[in-house]
């Protein structure tokens, strides 16, 4: 695990920050053969008019934009510092992860601040940097090469995210979890 005080992908926004971001997810949508995309079973997807193959998304890259996109919405003074100006971009932000910027959040959208959002989170935006780090780096230490299929949506290339996955038998892993549980509130069952 790398350091979270000295690591380019956490922090406040900064150049190196944000062109380390840009880099990582860069080749989130690729180019597969007609012979992968006959293996990969993923259904219909766009493909390229000379006949050379077809578009995917793999997904870790997903995983890695999505993550992107939570860390921007800490800092939206930042990424958004005239939101009218960017209620086009904020607007396709909020659909992408409408659960966490849910209408009632953005009501009124030009009150809201980094300090709103870091004072609605109970002052805990160094808690949340961590948390999703650790996300960045599960999801590329996995590496899940799922490919998502792509269709057109207003004009535009559009990922169909919701792609079949080879998972972890969860109900046994839970299982085994829960068997071996520690409560480590309990001080007096460890060893100093």
């Amino acid at each position: 695990m790398r350091d979270i005080d000295h690591n380019i992908f956490t922090g406040e926004p900064r150049s190196e920050h944000d062109a380390a971001w840009r880099k990582l997810i860069e080749p989130m949508t690729t180019k597969i053969s007609n012979e992968d995309y006959a293996e990969a079973n993923i259904g219909d997807t766009l493909r390229f008019g000379d006949g050379s193959g077809y578009v995917a998304e793999l997904s870790v890259y997903h995983e890695l934009h999505c993550i992107r996109r939570i860390r921007r919405h800490l800092y939206l003074d930042h990424y958004y510092p005239t939101m009218s100006a960017d209620a086009d971009e904020l607007n396709r932000e909020k659909l992408h992860i409408g659960i966490f910027l849910s209408p009632s959040f953005l009501r009124p959208l030009p009150s809201i601040t980094y300090t709103y959002v870091y004072e609605l989170f109970s002052n805990a935006a160094l808690r949340l940097d961590h948390c999703l780090e650790y996300w960045r780096e599960a999801a590329m230490c996995r590496g899940d090469a799922t490919l998502a299929s792509m269709f057109w949506r207003d004009g535009l290339p559009t990922s169909r995210v919701y792609s079949e996955h080879e998972c972890v038998d969860w109900e046994a892993l839970d299982v085994w979890a829960r068997a071996n549980m520690v409560d480590v509130r309990n001080l007096t069952a460890l060893v100093r």
